[in-house]
């Protein structure tokens, strides 16, 4: 289960809360990935990548 904000509305530590309640479920993605065979490189370059992409996808969403 993924932790909800400790608080409603904007706080100073919201971001560092996000990150923390997202690390349970990366964890077992890189676990998983790395269960099937992949190297820890290929995973991290993985979800750089993705991250990119995502990120690009969002700007242009808020361009379009």
């Amino acid at each position: 289960m993924i932790m909800a904000p400790k608080q409603e509305g904007d706080y100073a530590d919201r971001e560092i809360d996000c990150q923390e309640a997202m690390e349970p479920g990366f964890q077992a993605i890189l676990d998983c990935m790395l269960d099937a065979g992949w190297q820890r490189g290929e995973v991290d370059a993985g979800v750089t990548a993705s991250d990119r992409r995502r990120q690009h996808d969002a700007e242009g969403k808020r361009q379009g």
